[in-house]
């Protein structure tokens, strides 16, 4: 069942970016114009690459875990760097190339981004629910998991909408903020869940490194969501892949070193 779960969830958000990509080819009649026109900031292009780079090893080293062990969270952390990968590639292309055709089309590449923002912090969320519950049972999690997946539907039907112009800034201001605090709620349960782990795990050292780590990834991630959030004010494009990278490696690092240090011991 909850495999069932997993595999709904990465249905209904594939069908979304088909929507979203069909939608885009025909309001520029199939024919969306694009050319290389590299963004003159290389430094945050290299940024975006290395950002790229660290996060899809580390999806690969997850998904070679998860065919070893077979483990419900390694698969959803797995697919939370596999999303954040695929963001990070259409991030690359929107600095590479640009598209010289409707409006639409020029935000066609923010929309890919961004339901590959939303499609990865709901794994995020399974994933807590995996290690602090010991399941992401729709069952067990059904109240949250529906008030969640409305918040996430609501900043995505924001932002669509917006794009094409549909509706006024009172609809998408509230649902971009919606979304902006559903992902800060993931990550304080990140910080609270393995700072309230450690507390019982006071002999077992291996252990309370992991969970130091992961939460620290969590307070990374918060302040990821607030530099996103600044950098509507203030360019901090350089440090958010810093950060993000950043709070992916240390999730990652945090959440196999136990079982890394058990192997070599």
């Amino acid at each position: 069942m909850q495999r069932l779960y997993f595999l709904s969830i990465n249905l209904i958000f594939a069908t979304l970016i088909g929507i979203w990509y069909t939608l885009s080819l025909f309001v520029s009649n199939f024919q969306p114009a694009i050319k290389w026109a590299p963004d003159p900031n290389i430094v945050a292009t290299i940024f975006i690459i290395i950002a790229c780079v660290i996060i899809f090893f580390v999806t690969i080293r997850l998904i070679k875990k998860f065919l070893e062990t077979k483990k419900d969270s390694t698969l959803l952390l797995a697919t939370f760097n596999i999303t954040l990968s695929l963001s990070l590639i259409f991030e690359l292309i929107r600095h590479l190339f640009t598209f010289i055709s409707v409006h639409v089309i020029s935000s066609f590449v923010y929309g890919i981004i961004f339901l590959f923002l939303a499609w990865g912090f709901l794994f995020f969320l399974l994933f807590l629910q995996d290690i602090f519950t010991g399941t992401f049972s729709f069952k067990k999690h059904k109240i949250t998991d529906i008030i969640f997946l409305g918040l996430i539907g609501f900043g995505i039907s924001g932002f669509i909408l917006d794009s094409f112009n549909l509706v006024s800034q009172s609809y998408t201001i509230p649902s971009f903020a919606a979304l902006g605090i559903t992902i800060l709620l993931f990550c304080l349960w990140e910080v609270i869940g393995a700072s309230r782990l450690i507390k019982k795990v006071k002999n077992d050292k291996t252990a309370r490194i992991g969970l130091i780590m992961i939460a620290l990834s969590g307070l990374v991630f918060i302040a990821l969501v607030v530099a996103i959030l600044v950098n509507i004010y203030i360019d901090l494009s350089i440090f958010i892949r810093i950060l993000m990278a950043t709070a992916t490696l240390l999730l990652y690092m945090g959440y196999v070193y136990p079982s890394r240090q058990k192997r070599t011991n």
